[in-house]
């Protein structure tokens, strides 16, 4: 394993913890919020967002950068590799 991937998977281990541990306490107060009224313009209106929901927030769209990083890293490997294989295919050819 890189570097790289090592600091990934432990972001994204920290990432999962704080959404786990934040779950149980941020779930009960998004339902009691979004039960009192349907109008989304006045909802977002009075939201003002607490500590554990930003950090919630945050630990989301980390993680979902995280997936979208790692993906993008595995294609760009993918297309190094393959390019590499074409460019060296005419010496195989020649030394078989």
């Amino acid at each position: 394993m890189t570097r790289r991937t090592l600091w990934t998977v432990l972001a994204s281990v920290v990432a999962l913890l704080l959404i786990a541990s934040q779950a149980p306490t941020l779930i009960p107060v998004l339902r009691e919020r979004m039960s009192g009224g349907t109008d989304l313009r006045t909802m977002f209106g009075q939201w003002t967002l607490l500590p554990r929901e930003a950090a919630m927030v945050i630990a989301v769209i980390s993680l979902l950068g995280l997936v979208v990083s790692g993906w993008w890293w595995q294609r760009r490997i993918r297309k190094r590799r393959a390019t590499a294989a074409d460019a060296s295919a005419p010496f195989a050819a020649v030394l078989d």
